[in-house]
């Protein structure tokens, strides 16, 4: 919603009754773009997991069932928690790009997750140590 009212109120009322976003006038163009961008990427993410022909993912020799919810490297079950299944999801039905800490954050735990950036990095190196053939070396998990 790009609107004038700029009450707590209003702004609740708008993103009540379905708005994405909600931006008061007067607002700067990098502000606005910056909020399309963000509406575009996760409008994205939930079209790729939303799209019924993309319930087995592979890449190399890994394997997502994300009906099943399972991990599979060299046909080999891989144990993940909720978080770091959701990570791999995300990357896999995203491959090769780029995430920010705030992107994944937003993703994965939500939009109002209060925790630390930390905690990204802290579920990239479990998940890291359990599909990457030398972890230090990643193959799959790369930042940038």
């Amino acid at each position: 919603m790009l609107t004038s009212k700029s009450e707590e109120d209003d702004k609740i009322s708008g993103l009540d009754i379905g708005a994405d976003d909600y931006l008061t006038i007067p607002f700067s163009n990098r502000e606005l773009l910056a909020r399309a961008k963000a509406l575009l990427r996760r409008s994205d993410t939930v079209n790729i997991k939303g799209n019924k022909e993309m319930q087995v993912i592979k890449i190399g020799n890994l394997t997502l069932n994300i009906s099943q919810k399972t991990l599979m490297k060299n046909n080999m079950d891989i144990s993940l928690t909720a978080k770091e299944f959701d990570l791999i999801q995300l990357f896999m039905t995203n491959p090769g790009r780029n995430f920010t800490k705030m992107d994944i954050l937003e993703w994965v735990w939500g939009e109002h997750f209060e925790g630390l950036e930390h905690t990204v990095n802290s579920n990239i190196n479990r998940l890291r140590s359990k599909i990457e053939s030398d972890p230090a070396k990643p193959k799959y998990l790369v930042i940038v």
